[in-house]
């Protein structure tokens, strides 16, 4: 007996596998450095080492990572382009806090390869 089919993820429709791939692959591949995850680390524990209230500024990232500034926001750049990490400007700095809907669309393909896999047994 084969699962019910998902209605969030129509896998018959090509146009949305071929966008739901792309999403997903710059979520894995932001998330297959050590850098970033310690960075994903850091915002998830909102008591480390954080100099204002809301978001991780930038400047607590340099320190706890012990990586330069133009290094730092490139990961930061590839985060937030994977919609792991929301950015906000405040003054001359940037601030970080996780964003849901990265962790929505890894969480997906998990469960879309489950789904898969359960489906192609007999």
């Amino acid at each position: 007996m084969s699962p019910a089919p998902n209605p969030v993820l129509d896998t018959r429709d090509p146009h949305f596998v071929n966008a739901a791939l792309e999403d997903l692959s710059g979520v894995f591949k932001a998330l297959s450095d050590p850098a970033r995850l310690k960075i994903l680390r850091l915002l998830a524990d909102s008591a480390a080492g954080k100099c204002c209230m809301e978001g991780v500024c930038g400047c607590d990232l340099e320190t706890v990572t012990q990586l330069s500034q133009p290094t730092v926001s490139h990961h930061m750049k590839l985060l937030v382009f994977a919609q792991l990490v929301s950015a906000e400007k405040r003054g001359k700095w940037m601030f970080y806090t996780l964003n849901p809907v990265g962790f929505a669309l890894a969480r997906a393909a998990l469960e879309l390869g489950d789904y898969l896999a359960m489906s192609n047994k007999p």
